[in-house]
This record gives structure tokens, C-alpha cells and sequence, in this order.
């Protein structure tokens, strides 16, 4: 997803919390919760979106050594929740923390949004395909 190495990437630790989470534990719910990024450790999580206005639910997973969450705030009526399907270690940051970042380390906060924007399209062509083959 970047192409950036390790010495770039360190300067984004101090902003970084580990959290660990016992099965069934609320995540990220996109509908309540303030802006935040994950990475996850450790652990499978369940991923649900919820389409109203076309009455669907998408269902899938997220593995370890994988990111989800939101950069910035995103106006949507789609609920988004991500919940623990087994214990899972994730490393958190959060609306005030990716608000630091932005303005201590400016680089990586864009290279972090980059990777955000990359991580969305490449799960928005994958529900794309999922409805798809479910219709």
C-alpha cells in the first residue's frame, strides 16, 4: 500500500495505542464513533455493512496485517460496524491523535490518508463484486 520504509513509518508509534479485544467487543461502529484507524495484530474481525436503502447486509472479515477505519469524518447512511470475532490485538489511532499527527508529522499523516483512500477503494470494489454476484 506504500511504498515508504520503516524509518518513515516509526515516526507514527508515539501516536499509536494497543488495545486488546475480547470476542464479540465493538470495535469501530462508523455510525458512532469518532474518526480512527486500526491495525490489526492479531485476531479475525467481522466486518458489517448495512445498505438500507436496498435493504442488504455485506458481511465479511478482517484479517491480521491489515488496516480499516476512517482518516477523516465521511458523511454516509450506510452503517459500517467492526466487531471482535476472536480475542484481537489492534493498534488504535484516534480522531485527536490523527489530528496531532497532521500537525506534528504532516508527511505521514498524508501517506496515512493515501493508504486510507487505497484501502477504500480496493474494499468498495470488493462489496461492488459481492453485490454483484448476490443479486
Amino acid at each position: 500500500m506504500s511504498e515508504r520504509d520503516s524509518q518513515f513509518w516509526v515516526k507514527l508509534l508515539k501516536y499509536l495505542t494497543k488495545t486488546t479485544y475480547s470476542p464479540g467487543s465493538i470495535i469501530y461502529d462508523k455510525k458512532s464513533d469518532q474518526p480512527s484507524m486500526f491495525f490489526v495484530e492479531s485476531g479475525l474481525i467481522s466486518n458489517t455493512i448495512d445498505f438500507p436503502n436496498i435493504k442488504f447486509e455485506l458481511c465479511s472479515s478482517v484479517l491480521p496485517l491489515t488496516a480499516f477505519g476512517d482518516v477523516v469524518s465521511t458523511k454516509s447512511d450506510r452503517a459500517v460496524r467492526y466487531v471482535a470475532s476472536t480475542e484481537t490485538v489492534v493498534w488504535k489511532i484516534s480522531k485527536e491523535s490523527l489530528q496531532k499527527l497532521e500537525q506534528e508529522q504532516n508527511e505521514v499523516y498524508a501517506e496515512l490518508l493515501v493508504i486510507s483512500l487505497r484501502l477504500f477503494t480496493k474494499r468498495f470494489d470488493s462489496v461492488t463484486s459481492n453485490i454483484l454476484l448476490s443479486a
